[in-house]
């Protein structure tokens, strides 16, 4: 039997958890780049002083998917005669167009999704995509030409929005997508990082009579 509310289909049901997965992950991946690399100089030094080319393959790798993943979901509804997994399938829930209001709320919020997303989509099809002879050649100097920081906040607050204001009363399951705990994420990374600074700055004979007590220890 399935456990969905009454009304709510077993495939209008997959498909909300499988774009509540997808907005997720984006959420997460987000607030594990700004984590790392948004929270101030003295971490990006500690990153840099620890593996500066680890980190900066971290950082390409998390903002290609992250804009990647936003100019997925905001694809169109079809490519070609194939069915995309995007937002805007959201409105078109058996559930969402029998209900007016969901239907009047989820519309303005698909709008103001199109517009923020926009970017994002022109720099997947510039420069994720393909790479056309002039981006190719003329790089713009930015990592994210045109896109600030502030641009994904908004852009992934509209996409939990959107989500939350059918999915809340089709299912009473609202998501706190901004307060997704990430356990033994970056937090740690930077902890990890710092210990092992620290413990670097000791000089060698401080760092040579801490294993002598340690094996010490460990014989005894």
């Amino acid at each position: 039997m399935s456990n969905e509310p009454a009304g709510t289909s077993s495939e209008s049901a997959a498909i909300l958890d499988s774009l509540k997965g997808y907005i997720t992950e984006l959420h997460e991946e987000w607030a594990t780049l700004k984590e790392l690399f948004a929270s101030g100089d003295d971490t990006v030094k500690l990153l840099n002083d620890t593996a500066s080319a680890l980190f900066e393959t971290i950082y390409h790798v998390l903002i290609r998917d992250i804009l990647l993943g936003i100019a997925r979901l905001t694809d169109p509804l079809k490519t070609g005669n194939k069915d995309n997994l995007v937002l805007e399938r959201i409105s078109q829930l058996p559930e969402v167009m029998a209900d007016p209001s969901l239907v009047s709320a989820s519309s303005k919020i698909l709008v103001e999704i199109n517009a923020l997303a926009t970017p994002f989509r022109d720099y997947r099809n510039k420069h994720l995509a393909h790479l056309d002879l002039p981006t190719a050649l003329k790089p713009s100097g930015e990592v994210i030409p045109g896109i600030k920081l502030q641009d994904i906040d908004a852009v992934l607050a509209a996409f939990a929005n959107l989500f939350n204001i059918v999915d809340g009363p089709l299912r009473d399951r609202p998501v706190l997508f901004e307060y997704i705990m990430i356990m033994g994420g970056p937090k740690s990374l930077i902890r990890a990082c710092a210990d092992s600074r620290t413990w670097r700055s000791l000089p060698l004979s401080e760092r040579t009579k801490i294993f002598e007590l340690a094996n010490k220890k460990h014989e005894g």
